[in-house]
């Protein structure tokens, strides 16, 4: 098992602040969060705390779910396929991420890259669909409510960090 695997059924919530900070300001930020962060339990495995996330959103053709987000509507969704480290034979996580007011609430499932290739080209079998949990099963469903197609890819090198008094 790789560093993220983890309980495909698992759902996590939580808040989220996501920050952009300007690279000459990075290192003072690090020395004053030290005595509250730590380096989430992902990065410490990894040399320099940072890992490799590529994601490819998934979108309906008139952009929907793009749309839900740019008008800053509270209640929504949006659905990925997700990669850490990005070699290949790495594992692919399908995430549904769904927004209900301020809280985030993420679902995910591994699958190998056959299946999401598979899922991508619309070749997955419907039913009954022996080869995704039901997290999978969720994801091929709103893609397919959606007719959704892939969108746009992100990669990008992460530095996460989590607190130290065990408030996620």
């Amino acid at each position: 098992m790789g560093i993220f695997d983890q309980d495909p059924a698992r759902s996590v919530s939580r808040f989220e602040c996501k920050y952009y900070v300007q690279p000459p300001t990075v290192d003072a930020m690090r020395r004053f969060m030290a005595p509250f962060m730590k380096p989430d339990e992902f990065a410490a495995r990894c040399e320099g705390y940072r890992y490799t996330v590529c994601s490819l959103y998934l979108d309906s053709p008139d952009l929907r779910l793009y749309r839900n987000t740019a008008e800053g509507n509270k209640n929504r969704f949006k659905l990925r396929m997700r990669r850490y480290n990005d070699g290949p034979g790495d594992p692919v996580y399908l995430e549904i991420k769904r927004r209900i007011d301020s809280v985030i609430y993420k679902q995910r499932c591994r699958v190998d890259e056959g299946l999401a290739r598979a899922l991508l080209e619309g070749r997955v079998p419907c039913s009954p669909d022996e080869s995704l949990d039901e997290v999978g099963r969720e994801f091929k469903r709103l893609a397919e409510g959606i007719s959704a197609l892939p969108t746009i890819r992100v990669k990008y090198i992460r530095e996460a960090y989590e607190s130290l008094a065990g408030d996620r």
